[in-house]
């Protein structure tokens, strides 16, 4: 998802929150290239005119603390496919610029490191309070 809005509870035609897919970005010079390093994120805005909302950073590290290594790739390997398809839509087209132009193409990919395993890396489940006084009895 790049966007969702939620209304307000009493007043359905209120925007109340919105949800904005974001991204930033580092330029590196590597050899004799230069490449570009993605990171996703997310905006938190509210209100029909997208102000940032004063919440944004609780929401953010709420939702961070949910989010898996696989729901960051896919939102990097989405990125990565829009940029491309800007791309080929000639994002500079209307500029004509004499100069260096940008352009992307596809991520590299990087070989020589081991596959892991997620779920192993994932944090233990805790028992809610009941389960564990059913299973140990009171203290």
């Amino acid at each position: 998802m790049v966007f969702e809005r939620k209304f307000k509870r009493d007043k359905k035609d209120e925007v109340l929150s919105s949800r904005h897919l974001a991204f930033s970005v580092d330029f590196m010079r590597l050899e004799d290239g230069w490449y570009v390093a993605l990171t996703p994120d997310w905006f938190f805005s509210y209100g029909d005119d997208y102000r940032r909302s004063f919440y944004g950073d609780k929401l953010l590290s709420g939702l961070k603390r949910m989010e898996k290594n696989r729901s960051v790739y896919d939102q990097f390997r989405f990125l990565a496919s829009w940029l491309e398809d800007v791309d080929s839509q000639d994002l500079f087209s209307d500029q004509k610029a004499p100069g260096p132009t940008l352009s992307f193409a596809s991520p590299l990919k990087l070989s020589g490191g081991r596959a892991l395993d997620e779920k192993l890396w994932e944090p233990l489940q805790v028992d809610e309070p009941d389960a564990l006084q059913e299973r140990f009895g009171t203290l």
